[in-house]
């Protein structure tokens, strides 16, 4: 997981009354964190993603992790082997299974030109 920290300061800002320092903890899920999705990208190509919710299976929300893991197009997900789907069924959280369930990357290849 990744974490980040802040330190808040000891004095109020609003009031100029003392307040005791404050420590402030984030953490996200490897899902939302983990930069080793399959052939992930830090944004889609030429600014435009592919509507993935073209896949059977695929919602808003689904598409919403899917980018955060970094996938946006299509030729992405019908170049994942037998390793890579199994990454994404295990940290697709809540949707586990989900990919080779139903049979993503042939779904790909069929919205694919």
């Amino acid at each position: 997981p990744l974490a980040f920290v802040f330190d808040l300061p000891s004095h109020g800002v609003v009031t100029g009354t003392s307040l005791p320092s404050m420590r402030l903890s984030v953490s996200l899920s490897s899902t939302a964190a983990d930069a080793t999705a399959p052939g992930a990208l830090a944004q889609p190509r030429n600014g435009q993603a592919d509507d993935l919710k073209k896949i059977k299976g695929v919602g808003p929300k689904l598409e919403t992790i899917l980018n955060t893991l970094g996938v946006f197009h299509f030729d992405q997900i019908m170049a994942w082997g037998p390793d890579d789907i199994a990454w994404m069924d295990e940290n697709l959280n809540g949707f586990k299974g989900r990919v080779s369930r139903d049979d993503w990357v042939a779904q790909a290849k069929a919205l694919t030109p």
